[in-house]
């Protein structure tokens, strides 16, 4: 499942705040060893500074450009698959999240080696709380395989570009979020790029989330920090199935029917929240804000392990 052929998780928005909030949870030593380990990064693949928020999007553009040039292998670390390459069920981003996490802290490594996999634990600890991304039901019971690629048309923010159901929840529905929460309204309005909010937007999205965190979720950033196992934290996907795809699984059985399916229940449908189904913006841009919340959570938890 969860093969995103779109995007390989949430956008570059969605990856620097759980990065950026990942690093104002460090502490002293945890962020002595990342400040040494990002020092002096290379400024290619999408990297344009050398901090945690900087590096968020690499793993993204730098496995992208891998799969063009025929060398493939870390593609299938963004998700996890009920059908991998020989049929087995592929809990890889599970098994990619915690791989990455422990390669940080081996010192038989080059400096290099090292660095790379702190981008990419600082990447997939995003992309395992992005629900299309981590399995369960959405594939298990659902029968989605990709991600929800295939479920569209979707009609989200005419800014912006949902093609399908998975580029709205890794890309529109963060951005609209950032929006209503910095501004009051949730349209773009010309404010961003296509997925790249203005560093003013972000920085009140952060200041919003990091309100929420020590006020009405506060139980449930206690939580967070005391779950450290990432087989958990996919399976927390299944609670938002039925959310995400407006209401029950479709009831199909062939998989192309079940696509058309659900397809169905979003054709012509506006689901911005001036659209005739604002209702799914208002009731998803929460979850989506508290998955955001929960990676930062956890990657600076384990960060602060390491030290």
């Amino acid at each position: 499942m969860l093969q995103a052929s779109v995007c390989l998780g949430f956008g570059v928005t969605g990856h620097r705040i759980v990065a950026r909030l990942a690093a104002s949870r460090l502490s002293t030593s945890a962020r002595s060893l990342v400040d040494g380990l990002l020092k002096d990064c290379p400024k290619y693949y999408g990297v344009k500074e050398c901090t945690m928020a900087g590096v968020a999007d690499w793993a993204d553009v730098y496995c992208r450009t891998s799969c063009s040039s025929g060398y493939c292998y870390c593609y299938k670390w963004h998700f996890n698959s009920l059908k991998g390459a020989e049929g087995e069920v592929g809990p890889y981003i599970i098994f990619q999240t915690s791989n990455n996490t422990k390669e940080i802290n081996n010192y038989h490594a080059t400096i290099p080696q090292r660095r790379d996999a702190l981008m990419f634990t600082i990447h997939l600890f995003g992309d395992i709380h992005q629900p299309l991304h981590a399995g369960g039901r959405a594939g298990r019971l659902c029968g989605i395989n990709g991600g929800a690629n295939s479920v569209k048309p979707v009609t989200y923010n005419p800014h912006l570009s949902a093609h399908n159901l998975h580029n709205l929840w890794d890309i529109d529905l963060v951005t609209s979020a950032v929006y209503l929460e910095a501004t009051g309204s949730a349209s773009n309005d010309g404010r961003s790029t296509y997925d790249q909010v203005t560093a003013d937007y972000e920085d009140r999205y952060l200041s919003y989330l990091q309100t929420m965190m020590q006020s009405e979720w506060k139980k449930e950033v206690s939580k967070w920090e005391k779950n450290t196992d990432p087989i958990e934290w996919a399976a927390e996907a299944d609670e938002y199935v039925e959310d995400i795809f407006k209401g029950d699984c479709s009831s199909a059985t062939a998989y192309s029917d079940k696509v058309k399916e659900l397809s169905e229940r979003f054709q012509g449908v506006n689901l911005g929240p001036d659209g005739n189904e604002s209702q799914y913006y208002e009731k998803n841009h929460r979850i989506i804000s508290k998955r955001l919340a929960a990676g930062g959570v956890r990657l600076a938890v384990a960060l602060n392990k390491l030290v």
